[in-house]
């Protein structure tokens, strides 16, 4: 009997653009997120992908916490 593979939408890659209408903010903040090393992501040449499992870990992470503070201290 042949097995059916479900695919596990916890580790469902996420885009830049994704992430950023999930977040509510724009894809160069997501961008600096990533580049910080706050938020990893794969990258496939020029294009970036998140993982969900990776974006919900971050939101546990940095949950009541000044995005834009956490970047400042990084930089």
């Amino acid at each position: 009997m042949k097995e059916e593979i479900i695919p596990d939408d916890t580790d469902r890659l996420l885009s830049v653009e994704e992430v950023a209408e999930r977040l509510r903010t724009g894809k160069q903040f997501v961008r600096r997120l990533i580049n910080a090393g706050l938020l990893p992501a794969l990258s496939f040449r020029r294009n970036r992908r998140i993982r969900k499992v990776s974006l919900n870990k971050f939101l546990e992470e940095y949950d009541g916490q000044d995005l834009y503070e956490v970047l400042e201290g990084k930089q």
